[in-house]
């Protein structure tokens, strides 16, 4: 399910996802599974970078953060909830510009598929989620 939502996303604030591999064909004798694969974001997280650069202003990464979740939300094949926003699912690129690092969302294994009936304005998800109650979407 995560590779299936991740697959659709194209936007500046979410980490590309570049495909699956097959653990046990790159590491010969390793175990049999899958791996999602995404370009390497050495930066770190929002919480560790913030942590270490108190001077830095949070506002604009918020934005960062805002924008992403506002595609997701407006997802033309129909709104995507993360369902598991976190500091350590929103790593920090300082690729994308050069005055300053880009947040940007990843983890998308606990993400719901809305679907949405405007006759009836109701819309239901894609399935129940599992994930740390402290962390859940409110959505």
């Amino acid at each position: 399910r995560e590779a299936f939502i991740w697959h659709r996303l194209d936007h500046v604030n979410i980490v590309p996802f570049l495909g699956i591999a097959d653990y046990a064909k790159i590491c010969p004798g390793g175990s049999p599974r899958l791996c999602l694969v995404s370009p390497w974001i050495s930066d770190g997280n929002i919480m560790d970078y913030l942590k270490t650069n108190p001077a830095v202003s949070p506002f604009p990464l918020l934005v960062d953060i805002l924008d992403g979740i506002a595609y997701l939300h407006s997802h033309p094949s129909g709104p995507i909830i993360h369902g598991d926003l976190k500091a350590n699912n929103i790593l920090l690129d300082f690729g994308v510009t050069r005055n300053r690092p880009t947040a940007r969302l990843i983890d998308f294994g606990l993400s719901q598929t809305m679907e949405v009936d405007l006759s009836h304005g109701l819309s239901a998800t894609s399935t129940m989620s599992n994930g740390n109650a402290r962390w859940l979407a409110f959505e």
